[in-house]
């Protein structure tokens, strides 16, 4: 890989067997080109481009599907394909949007992405006391660095690609915030990390949550290591944005899913054809494995596999479930991972659920998400079983 660009632009870690390429906004050009990378004998691939919006993207490939990470803007994974099917919701997006970071709900002006870090000093909806944007700073943030890096480890080849993105209000706070995505060879499932580290001289609030949004296909069912038998085991909650009106016919739905938290994980076409708003599930007590790992898994029908999440309880312990439907999006949020719930920054402060970061300190973020083919869908299957007996 150390030979495909000019020395000033690749940083090679020898003893790593890794090399790091920075990437700059001229490498990118209006159409697909032939390979910016290859590696693993052609396994994996990344070509650089740009939307015809103007927003850069680039595109990761290995031999069982693709992603496409926007470098510049958020470092949003904006769609993902594995196993020969699109795993990525359904919006009012053909493609990505410049969107002007002034405004407070600019988040939807540029709405679709499969996968969205949110943070780091406010997450969620503001209420009529927020000020912050929608989903804090990060969605769009305008990183002002962007690497592809090529390598291996224990898990095999892999292509990485992270960048820094560092926010600065004088007087007030400063941030930096480093995510990465790894795609491996012959894996459909990807680690994704957020490292944020407190540049200010003063500590911060710190609120974090990894965005996931695949789609309520009928005829799914969800699987995770939360128990959800009783009421008081899962919260259901009515929409928090506010922008869609709820009928009659959703209003009960959501009594039925309170006294009855479980009906929610069987995804008939009667429950999603009511998912409009949204409907929300908070579960704030999951379980892990030996590893300090939970599980929540879509397996979808005619034995076509499973959608996957894996994080961390001990670093992200409140998890939101969001799932919506209408006749211009379909997104199922299947585990929402976070520090804190979506509800805005004013009433998570009041559940205690805003965090400090001290000057200087780090903390990091890991999750792994994706899809499974139908043997490993039955492997984990069992796992959840095993973990978090129903």
């Amino acid at each position: 890989p150390c030979g495909l660009l000019c020395l000033s632009q690749v940083e090679v870690v020898c003893g790593k067997m890794a090399a790091k390429i920075h990437l700059n906004r001229q490498m990118f050009t209006g159409t697909l080109p032939s390979p910016f990378i290859e590696h693993a004998g052609g396994k994996l691939k990344v070509r650089l481009f740009l939307f015809p919006s103007g927003v850069h993207g680039l595109e990761m490939t290995n031999t069982l599907g693709s992603l496409t990470i926007l470098p510049f803007q958020g470092q949003q994974i904006w769609d993902a394909t594995m196993h020969g099917r699109r795993l990525t919701m359904k919006s009012m997006f053909d493609m990505p949007q410049p969107v002007e970071l002034s405004k407070q709900w600019s988040y939807i002006d540029s709405y679709g992405a499969f996968f969205v870090h949110c943070g780091i000093t406010a997450i969620g909806c503001p209420g009529e006391k927020d000020t912050h944007p929608v989903h804090g700073d990060l969605p769009n943030a305008p990183y002002q660095y962007a690497y592809v890096s090529v390598g291996k480890d224990n898990r095999g080849d892999y292509i990485e690609v992270g960048g820094t993105y560092t926010h600065t209000i004088a007087f007030t706070q400063c941030y930096r915030a480093e995510p990465t995505v790894r795609l491996y060879a012959n894996e459909a499932t990807f680690p994704i990390s957020m490292t944020v580290t407190n540049k200010f001289h003063n500590s911060m609030d710190l609120m974090y949550m990894a965005h996931t949004n695949f789609q309520p296909i009928v005829g799914s069912t969800l699987a995770y290591t939360h128990a959800d038998a009783k009421p008081d085991d899962v919260e259901i909650s009515a929409s928090v944005n506010g922008l869609v009106p709820p009928s009659q016919e959703y209003l009960a739905l959501l009594e039925k899913l309170k006294k009855t938290p479980s009906r929610h994980k069987n995804l008939d076409e009667e429950l999603v054809n009511l998912l409009n708003p949204e409907v929300l599930v908070y579960m704030n007590k999951y379980d892990s494995d030996e590893n300090g790992y939970a599980y929540t898994i879509q397996q979808l029908p005619n034995d076509q596999g499973c959608n996957f999440v894996k994080h961390k309880p001990e670093q992200l312990p409140l998890v939101t479930r969001w799932m919506v439907k209408d006749g211009s999006q379909a997104a199922l949020g299947l585990a929402l991972p976070g520090t804190a719930g979506p509800s805005g920054k004013m009433s998570e402060r009041e559940k205690g659920n805003v965090r400090t970061l001290a000057a200087g300190a780090e903390c990091k973020f890991e999750v792994e998400v994706g899809a499974f083919d139908a043997v490993q869908c039955k492997e984990i299957v069992e796992k959840i079983a095993k973990i978090t007996p129903q």
